[in-house]
Order: structure tokens, then sequence, then C-alpha cells
């Protein structure tokens, strides 16, 4: 078993794949390459039949976790990963993502307070190799959007093993997630640097849709209003036109 320091925490940074095995092996070694001492890395394959499971085994020694099984959805995978976990904090990074640099897990670390339960910063969205920054929300929008991608969030590993991801949502439930921490007073701390570079593979309107309905469901489910309501039927109503090409 791994000894790990005593001094500083310990982070378990949580994989999930399925059949990308041209991906899998850099983000290993974008892992397995961070200056930070204290990593605990954890990889959930889905049952991949692609040769990731052979580039698994190849790092074998560098992964102190791996199983591969059929799911049911990435939420599914991403409680796997955390039940497992023995880290104090938890951090996602799926294959085709990075962290912005090797020291990024450190200055983290370094950066957050003892009393925060959730940390988080920026992240340089990825397409066509192509990067866009994106920065994060206040918290006290978060009913409006995402405050930040999970690949540049730290969770504390505790809080996720008592509120796990709630599968029934398809594309939102790390929305669920922080906005049940949200309403329920868990401490946020913004870090301001970027942690993450998140690959985008070029998601359809229809997904961003079904992502608003959800979101709609969720915010209403914690904190209902009228203006609540009345943005999200604004919102849908441009989507709509958008989609069906008349206009933004």
């Amino acid at each position: 078993m791994k000894k790990y320091r005593t001094d500083i925490p310990v982070v378990s940074i949580v994989t999930v794949v399925f059949n990308d095995g041209e991906k899998i092996e850099e983000l290993i070694h974008d892992v397995t390459n961070q200056t930070y001492p204290n990593i605990e890395y954890i990889i959930i394959d889905g049952g991949s039949t692609d040769g990731t499971l052979d580039i698994i085994k190849k790092y074998a020694d560098k992964i102190d976790y791996w199983v591969s099984e059929s799911d049911k959805g990435i939420y599914d995978a991403m409680n796997k990963g955390v039940r497992v976990a023995t880290g104090e904090w938890v951090n996602f990074m799926n294959a085709g993502d990075a962290f912005y640099r090797p020291t990024t897990i450190a200055e983290v670390i370094e950066a957050m307070p003892p009393s925060a339960d959730l940390v988080y910063g920026h992240t340089y969205y990825k397409e066509n190799e192509k990067l866009t920054l994106i920065t994060t929300y206040n918290v006290e929008d978060l009913w409006m959007s995402m405050i930040c991608s999970h690949q540049s969030l730290f969770v504390r590993t505790d809080i996720l093993k008592k509120h796990p991801f709630n599968i029934r949502y398809k594309i939102s439930s790390d929305f669920d997630f922080i906005y049940y921490c949200y309403v329920n007073r868990y401490r946020f701390f913004d870090t301001n640097k970027i942690i993450a570079v998140h690959a985008v593979d070029g998601v359809s309107e229809q997904n961003i849709i079904t992502r608003m309905m959800e979101r709609w469901r969720i915010v209403n489910s914690y904190t209902p209003s009228l203006k609540v309501n009345i943005f999200y039927v604004k919102l849908l109503f441009r989507k709509v036109k958008r989609t069906l090409g008349m206009g933004k």
C-alpha cells in the first residue's frame, strides 16, 4: 500500500473512461507528473473494448485503484470512484482533459483555507486546438449557471460520500450536487486560478437544451421562484429559436 505524507492532504483524482484509448494515456501522464506528492489515482472504466484496458494495465504501477465493468452512466461511474477514494479531497479528470500545469494541484492545496469545503477555479475549454478561457461565476449566481467545470473543482470527499451524484440526471448531476452544497451552506472558495483544460467535443444544441431543462428542474427543486421560472422560460425560448435556425 502506498504511504502518504501525513502533513498535507491526500487528493484523490478520479478518472471515468469508456473506449477512449487515444486520450487516456496522455491523462495518466498528466496526473502522475503532477508535482504534488500526495495523490491517489483512481480509474473507473466502463468496460472498454478498444484497447483502453491495455493502456491502464501498462501503467498499473502508477494507478492506486482501477476497475473495468459496466455502469449506469458517467455519474454512476463517478460515484464508484468516490466510494473507493481515501483522500481528503476528490477531483474528477476525464480522458481528453488535463491540469493546467504540473504544479496545479500543489498550488490549489496551498491556496485553500482550512475552512473550505468546495474549492474551484477557472477552466480553459479546448475545441479543435483552440483554447477559450471560461472564468468562474459567483456562487450567488449559481441558479443561472454552473460556477465552474467539474474538472476545476475539488470537493471534500466525505461530502460526496454522504451525498453522491443523483444518477437520474444524465447531464447535470454535478450541477445538482453543487447546488445542494450551496443551499446547505457548505463553504465555497474561489482560488482565482486556472485549474484545468477541458476537452470539448462539440455539444449539440439538443444536449444544451436537455442540460438547461435539467438545471431548471434542479433549481426549482431547491429554490422555486417566479424569477427563476421567467429566466429559464426566456432562455429556453432563445435556445429553441437557435435550434430551429431562427436567430439568437
